[in-house]
């Protein structure tokens, strides 16, 4: 099962940057681990895609487009407090165990959205635990060329070994989503 929330590369680090340890090698996704002066770590990812940002919010907002990319089973109430409901599996279900609710904390149209996971109990106990510090901030910018700039700020993982595997197993298939949605838009 892929799970790509705000969610995600490959645990082995292949470089070093000065911010972070750079994550796998994609030639157009790029994923980092930021490390934090209060020791936790971030997973950072971004993309530019040759579409307006009018033209990609939308596979972020509207059930129907976020299905395409994302999970194939979703429900979303894009506002203020709304949700983002989303299974993972093809014949996955939202009364599912293993459906993530994202809480829609709060956006500014076509350039920020801030959300916050609430972990399924199938999941393990040490994320169930820490699942009130999961953010996750998206931005969108627009580009000098017209396209627009994605970047995902995956926030509140403990600097430790059980948080840097997962991140690795959101990164890989935050990887897979992305490139889908790059695919879609150009």
């Amino acid at each position: 099962m892929r799970y790509s929330f705000y969610i995600i590369v490959f645990i082995s680090l292949l470089a070093s940057t000065a911010n972070g340890q750079q994550l796998s090698e994609h030639p157009r996704i790029q994923s980092e681990i930021i490390t934090t002066e209060a020791d936790e770590i971030i997973l950072k990812q971004s993309f530019t895609v040759d579409a307006p940002v009018q033209k990609v919010w939308p596979y972020f907002t509207q059930t129907e487009l976020y299905t395409k990319w994302s999970a194939p089973v979703a429900s979303i109430n894009f506002k203020i407090n709304g949700t983002i409901k989303a299974n993972y599996s093809t014949d996955g279900n939202l009364e599912s165990e293993d459906t993530i609710t994202i809480h829609i904390l709060n956006y500014i149209p076509e350039k920020l959205i801030t959300l916050q996971s609430e972990i399924p109990a199938s999941f393990p106990a040490f994320m169930k635990e820490n699942e009130k510090d999961f953010y996750n901030v998206i931005e969108f910018n627009e580009t000098d060329t017209g396209g627009t700039q994605v970047i995902s700020y995956g926030l509140g993982y403990n600097n430790n070994a059980q948080f840097k595997q997962m991140i690795g197993f959101f990164a890989k298939g935050n990887l897979e989503s992305y490139q889908k949605l790059i695919n879609l838009l150009e």
